[in-house]
């Protein structure tokens, strides 16, 4: 036998809560049960005070006739004032599970959300690379590679080699600045050039000086940008 009926709670979103119109009808069947009862009483008291003694006035010996005023005065304030405390007590109490249930509802909302964003995040971060393509410059021409990155997998081919030994050439006004310092800051000469398997440039060594890491690849860049590369040999 299942202690909650289907009206004792309403269900949102998967989760239940306690209905507080069932409580607030508990408590007006209850203030209407007193009114009820106390009537009832009124009525038995006035059968057993006329048993007791004559059906004439108080006044002319009779014991009736008193329970109006009994009634006006000592019972029917205070059963109005208690059943308004009573009410109002109610219907508080039925206005605080509402709210408290809205907030409950919200509440697990904003959990919900928050727990899909942080598995969209891990998700996110935890997704594998299905492929890259990597954009080599030789001699101010942009070539696409065949490289390629799968996870964490390093791929079975290595792309085209531009490793090797080129012949630099300036060219005139390319950069701001004027052409002697141009000249100056990237004359012709000779540039070797070492790249990884990716087709990052790993090394350089310009006319004497040996660039690595980012430099090397800054000043790759630099001097493609600047001039054209040749390479020695085919």
């Amino acid at each position: 036998m299942a202690i909650l009926n289907d009206t004792d709670f309403v269900e949102v979103e998967g989760r239940q809560y306690i209905n507080p119109q069932v409580a607030l009808d508990e408590s007006t069947n209850f203030i209407d049960n007193l009114r009820a009862t106390q009537a009832q009483q009124n009525q038995e008291i006035t059968q057993q005070t006329q048993r007791l003694g004559t059906d004439i006035p108080t006044n002319l010996g009779g014991l009736t006739g008193a329970e109006g005023y009994f009634t006006s005065r000592y019972q029917t304030p205070q059963t109005i004032s208690a059943i308004a405390n009573l009410r109002a007590t109610a219907q508080a109490k039925a206005l605080n599970d509402v709210l408290a249930n809205e907030q409950a509802i919200w509440k697990n909302r904003y959990q919900q959300a928050y727990r899909n964003y942080q598995k969209r995040q891990y998700d996110k971060a935890n997704a594998p690379s299905y492929g890259t393509q990597d954009t080599a410059i030789t001699g101010g021409t942009e070539e696409n590679s065949t490289s390629r990155k799968v996870g964490s997998i390093d791929p079975s081919f290595s792309p085209l080699d531009f490793s090797g030994n080129y012949s630099y050439n300036f060219k005139p006004n390319t950069l701001g600045g004027g052409l002697i310092n141009n000249v100056t800051l990237t004359p012709s000469g000779q540039v070797d050039l070492t790249m990884d398997s990716t087709g990052n440039v790993t090394s350089l060594t310009y006319n004497g000086k040996t660039f690595s890491g980012n430099a090397a690849q800054q000043r790759y860049d630099y001097l493609n940008s600047a001039g054209t590369m040749t390479r020695i040999g085919g």
